[in-house]
């Protein structure tokens, strides 16, 4: 398995992967996303296949891990905490000050796996209204 910082990703490749797992995106809204990452990591197997990925979007002074998604046929292997910790570590190698991230409640395994890599939860967090409705019909 091959996990690394990856530019050359494709938003085709996100796409098929979030399709499996269950999740449904226009390829368009990928395609936007992937240039304004700060970085794109990505697993990829031994034919050279998309089965994880992990992005961190932002600034120098704030970024915030989203989507780390892992194809269900390769998910319980550790992928996943390898790719959060290749984006944990850059981020504080380029000295971003704010680190955050949100995760779907309906996983709680993944709460279970960010505490155990150095993130706590906080009250102070808030949504736009706009968001949490998008959010609540995905």
């Amino acid at each position: 398995m091959q996990i690394k910082i990856d530019p050359a990703l494709t938003a085709d490749e996100v796409v098929q992967l979030r399709k499996a797992s269950g999740w449904d995106h226009d390829l368009s809204e990928w395609q936007a996303s992937l240039k304004q990452n700060l970085i794109n990591v990505s697993a990829r197997d031994e034919q050279g296949k998309v089965v994880g990925v992990c992005f961190l979007c932002g600034n120098q002074r704030h970024a915030e891990m989203t989507d780390l998604v892992v194809h269900p046929d390769y998910r319980q292997k550790g992928i996943g905490r390898q790719l959060f910790r290749v984006v944990a570590s850059w981020a504080l190698e380029h000295k971003i000050k704010y680190l955050s991230l949100t995760y779907d409640k309906d996983y709680p395994w993944l709460k279970d796996l960010y505490e155990s890599e150095g993130f706590q939860s906080i009250d102070f967090a808030m949504w736009h209204t706009s968001s949490l409705d998008s959010h609540n019909n995905n």
